[in-house]
């Protein structure tokens, strides 16, 4: 996208400003929002901010934590088992304890992270449709 000048910017903000500003403009009136929601009282609200990783205790994770690839990765788990001992991720033949390294990275506590943000996505999703 080229910059535009700031003649340009003004040119294009003046019929729009024009039909605000405009004897026969009609308010619209504000759109219901519906309830109040706070979103310090979701479910996942203190994960905001915070970055969800696995274990730091597996050898894996300072090449996820450098690249930060997790998702990917997490995502690339459900390929592993269909393989037959080959890496999903980089196409070489696959370390013995692999999965095993994969499972301890994204251990209970990132699942149950996960899920509290899901239930956070959950939520809100609900109180929109409401």
């Amino acid at each position: 996208m080229a910059n535009r000048s700031a003649s340009e910017d003004f040119e294009a903000l003046t019929p729009e400003a024009a039909a605000v500003l405009s004897e026969e403009a009609q308010p619209i009136q504000e759109l219901p929002l519906g309830r109040d929601i706070r979103i310090e009282d979701a479910p996942g609200h203190s994960l905001l901010g915070v970055a969800v990783v696995g274990s730091g205790d597996v050898h894996l994770t300072p090449s996820i934590q450098q690249l930060s690839n997790a998702d990917w990765v997490q995502h690339g788990r459900a390929h592993l088992e269909h393989t037959h001992g080959v890496c999903p991720f980089g196409q070489q033949t696959a370390s013995s304890d692999l999965s095993e390294q994969l499972e301890a990275y994204f251990d209970r506590t990132y699942v149950e992270q996960m899920q509290r943000l899901a239930a956070f996505d959950r939520h809100f999703e609900s109180w929109a449709q409401q």
